[in-house]
């Protein structure tokens, strides 16, 4: 759903008939977000995955009641993506990145 949207009413009707709400936070003046980054600051140790050649750190904060409008708690995934890139280092000492398809 996107930010416009996300309004308590809207939200609520769309929860009530059985559907399911997923939106980027982006607003940072938002009581949800400013609670959220709040706990980002406390917990230090998200749930780190490697794929391909992504490091993905993953928060989840479940029963947040940061949202009183919506008359029931949430629930917010955090996640950070870094892409890893090796760096190979040629005989003569000179320090050369990789390519994508790993020709340098």
């Amino acid at each position: 759903m996107d930010a416009l949207y996300l309004q308590a009413p809207f939200t609520r009707i769309l929860l009530e008939e059985g559907f399911e709400a997923v939106t980027v936070l982006k607003q940072e003046n938002r009581d949800l977000y400013q609670d959220v980054d709040g706990l980002l600051k406390l917990i230090k140790t998200p749930v780190v995955r490697i794929e391909d050649s992504k490091k993905i750190q993953q928060w989840d904060f479940e029963n947040l009641s940061s949202w009183p409008q919506l008359k029931r708690s949430v629930r917010v995934v955090c996640s950070k993506e870094e892409t890893i890139k090796r760096i190979r280092k040629a005989r003569n000492g000179n320090m050369r990145r990789s390519s994508p398809t790993g020709v340098g």
